[in-house]
């Protein structure tokens, strides 16, 4: 076995250890707050309010580099060393990663990033639509699953107000078929 390979297992791996003891599942997160408006088979329309969220931007490691700052920054690498508990979607639009901050700690505020790498802000309300697939994601099935709903928004009338979103819900274990997927995009009222 090659050193590269070997590196590879022991990433995926780690990665995989992250999420243990938190849930075996989506059962144990909260998940980002949003009204559904209109449902149509695997489309919806969605009403998120504000959210505080923590994210970081590519910085050439991926998005395994990106998840790893953003764990840090909930397993206590913030200025106050508060543990944040993990919530689901991590969020990635264009070349940013977001983890929702949970809604007590956006209440109370959530604390500051102990590193330069991850900001702590406000995403503003939006409606999005929303197109759900499973599967592992990759460039070629969120391009797919993009198509697919601007072919649907164009079907309800809906203009885009916004750059898609990529929405993913599970741990890295997680089966295939099991997992949750969307794109995301926002739409004008």
């Amino acid at each position: 076995m090659t050193t590269t390979a070997i590196v590879s297992i022991v990433a995926v791996s780690a990665s995989a250890l992250l999420w243990v003891g938190c849930s075996t599942g989506n059962s144990g997160y909260q998940t980002a707050a949003y009204t559904s408006t209109k449902t149509e088979g695997t489309f919806e329309i969605r009403s998120y309010p504000a959210m505080t969220v923590a994210s970081t931007v590519n910085n050439d490691q991926g998005r395994d580099g990106r998840f790893m700052k953003l764990f840090g920054y909930i397993s206590g690498k913030n200025e106050t060393k508060e543990k944040i508990a993990m919530t689901t979607p991590v969020f990635m639009e264009g070349n940013e990663m977001a983890f929702v901050m949970p809604e007590d700690v956006a209440k109370k505020g959530a604390p500051p990033a102990a590193s330069p790498d991850v900001k702590v802000s406000t995403k503003p309300a939006r409606t999005m639509a929303v197109y759900r697939y499973s599967g592992w994601s990759d460039s070629t099935k969120e391009a797919a699953a993009k198509a697919k709903l601007l072919e649907w928004m164009k079907s309800q009338n809906l203009v885009a107000a916004g750059e898609p979103v990529v929405a993913g819900y599970n741990p890295p274990w997680t089966l295939g078929p099991l997992r949750r997927n969307e794109i995301l995009i926002p739409i004008k009222k």
